[in-house]
């Protein structure tokens, strides 16, 4: 039942003899593919919306990229992309939560990686870069997309901090670690374990205002997860955000 909990829908108990015993075994596998049924259905329902929903925003963009520069079209073509961003994000979490997306490794330079999202995403953003010169063999889209909503969460909350957003990239043995630290008003204790589940957002400073729709935090530990690595999280009120993400570097 711990496991079904857990999440491991895939092995049944097995069943023996015609007691009390067996009555319940077979009722809690009974229960256990129902549940998988349900799940499997809802992900397949999510990654069909969004599929279909990626042809009329597309339609629409390129409408209102017709119209005449205005503040109103300026507004329109961000609510596009805030909803672009949005299907990509449900689709890419739905692939690797499934287990049936590969990892496309390739040798790269993590610094320049860093650096380059950076430069082209985040120059009004105050950030103190502390980072060790390192080759990685990874994913590098997927990676690009953990490093960029890791630094925007981070970016996003820190609008009123005195103090720049730190990003540390070092080597612990055989495993990089890359941190991302904001200064912003944090979350509570209660609702940390929660920010890395999807669509969960706390009620707490991070609210809804700030942008974002309790995907990008599940989407990293997913990424994470696929290179059989870890991510942790470190806040409390008052006391900012600290993220830390942790990849073997020999892979498997």
């Amino acid at each position: 039942v711990k496991k079904i909990g857990a999440g491991e829908l895939d092995k049944t108990i097995a069943v023996k003899g015609a007691n009390e015993l067996s009555h319940l075994a077979s009722g809690i596998n009974e229960m256990m593919l129902k549940i998988k049924s349900m799940l499997e259905g809802k992900a397949a329902l999510l990654l069909a919306i969004s599929h279909e929903l990626r042809s009329p925003i597309t339609r629409m963009r390129i409408n209102i990229e017709l119209l005449e520069d205005s503040e109103k079209k300026k507004a329109l073509l961000d609510d596009i992309r805030e909803m672009e961003y949005l299907v990509s994000t449900i689709l890419e979490t739905e692939r690797l939560n499934s287990g049936h997306s590969q990892l496309n490794r390739i040798r790269f330079d993590m610094v320049d990686l860093v650096d380059q999202i950076i430069t082209q995403y985040f120059r009004s953003c105050e950030i103190k870069l502390s980072m060790l010169p390192m080759e990685v063999n990874l994913d590098k889209v997927r990676i690009e997309l953990l490093v960029k909503n890791l630094i925007d969460n981070a970016c996003r909350y820190s609008t009123e901090s005195e103090k720049p957003v730190d990003i540390i990239l070092e080597q612990e043995r055989d495993t990089m670690k890359f941190s991302v630290i904001d200064y912003g008003p944090g979350v509570n204790s209660d609702d940390l374990p929660r920010l890395i589940d999807p669509f969960y957002r706390s009620d707490s400073a991070r609210q809804r205002k700030t942008g974002g729709y309790g995907l990008g935090l599940y989407l990293c530990r997913l990424i994470v997860e696929a290179h059989n690595g870890s991510l942790s999280l470190k806040s409390g009120p008052g006391q900012g955000m600290v993220v830390v993400v942790a990849i073997p570097l020999k892979q498997p």
